[in-house]
């Protein structure tokens, strides 16, 4: 009889117990569901079971992505990455930035530039009429994520409580509320992830190429009508 391995078995386990919470809207945002906050969580209880943690870091080292109806597949936050796979899993195709526009009720931001190091600078537009999220992915370096505040939320606030509980540091990128989380603190070791306010709209920039883009691009968004 084949038997799973072990931290298998653990993973689905984790997604099972987390997939059978209620899911309320944390922070605001959608993108990235808890599905994958679980898939981090899982670098660190596999060392904990293993008896050391993951890159030297326990839970406080180990940063949230934000949550959602998650990008490409539950769980893995590598797949929205991969530009064969759909960024959102209830959205089919990509879509124009002019469609995304008229069709989102919030404000849609886009960055002022792309590092050099990135490839392309233009990118697909994902948009879930489900979830009001929109996507943009740069090849297979940068993925950015963009979801609406729920009323009454401080973003600046938001990121400092989230910086506190998973790592990372809360402060500003260009004037904006904002939350930087390396890779080194993530159980995603290539992947940077960067918080960043936008008006009423709460910005999640993932790169791959590194930590400074991901800082750069965060602090050139802006809304794409201006």
């Amino acid at each position: 009889m084949m038997y799973e391995p072990f931290e298998e078995r653990l993973r689905l386990a984790l997604e099972k117990a987390i997939s059978d919470r209620p899911r309320p809207r944390i922070s605001g945002r959608t993108v990235l569901s808890l599905s994958v906050a679980a898939t981090l969580a899982l670098g660190v209880v596999a060392a904990m079971v293993a008896g050391a943690f993951a890159h030297g870091a326990g839970p406080e080292g180990s940063p949230a992505a934000t949550r959602s109806a998650s990008p490409a597949g539950p769980g893995d936050l590598e797949r929205s990455f991969d530009t064969k796979q759909p960024l959102f899993v209830d959205v089919p195709r990509a879509t124009t930035l002019t469609e995304a526009e008229a069709a989102s009720p919030n404000t849609v931001a886009i960055p002022a530039s792309m590092p050099t190091s990135v490839s392309t600078s233009t990118p697909e537009v994902w948009f879930s009429p489900n979830t009001k999220e929109l996507g943009l992915r740069y090849g297979d370096q940068v993925v950015i994520l963009e979801s609406a505040w729920a009323d009454g939320q401080d973003p600046a606030t938001e990121y400092a409580a989230e910086a506190k509980e998973w790592g990372g540091e809360a402060g500003q990128l260009g004037g904006k509320p904002a939350w930087i989380a390396p890779a080194s603190q993530s159980s995603y070791p290539d992947i940077n992830m960067v918080h960043v306010s936008v008006g009423r709209i709460d910005v999640t920039v993932y790169s791959k190429t590194s930590l400074q883009d991901a800082e750069s691009i965060a602090a050139s968004m802006g809304p794409s009508n201006e």
